[in-house]
């Protein structure tokens, strides 16, 4: 993905991880895959994750 762009967005039907993204002091049992995609976002000049509910 970094070949192609710097700037990212990415949307999930699943809640969880938008909110453990937003708020990963709230979600301790998950510090360590937040640490992974905390290195991962860091990699890209504009990140986002959006919420988008399956039907």
């Amino acid at each position: 993905m970094l070949q192609l762009s710097t700037c990212q967005a990415f949307g999930t039907d699943c809640k969880d991880l938008v909110s453990m993204i937003q708020d990963p002091e709230a979600w301790s049992n998950f510090s360590t895959e937040l640490d992974e995609l905390q290195k991962l976002k860091s990699r890209f000049s504009e990140f986002s994750i959006v919420f988008i509910p399956s039907n």
